[in-house]
């Protein structure tokens, strides 16, 4: 399950916005990291998408301050 490490550094911040809008406008194909839909599935419904994203806009935003988020 997720925890509030993504893509390896041990943090969640703009750069992880950023490679998820990579991700998403297939720019990148990977995060790079083992399990990439863990690092990525932040609302628990089995896809990396734009809900995702949405979600890590808000964590970062300040909006939720928990992931994975649940709605």
């Amino acid at each position: 399950m997720l925890s509030e490490t993504e893509y390896g550094n041990a943090s969640v911040d703009t750069t992880d916005y950023t490679l998820m809008k990579m991700y998403l406008l297939e720019s990148i194909k990977d995060f790079s990291v083992h399990n990439e839909l863990a690092a990525g599935e932040l609302n628990l419904n089995g896809d990396i998408d734009a809900l995702d994203f949405a979600v890590l806009k808000k964590y970062l935003l300040g909006v939720i301050s928990k992931l994975p988020y649940f709605p």
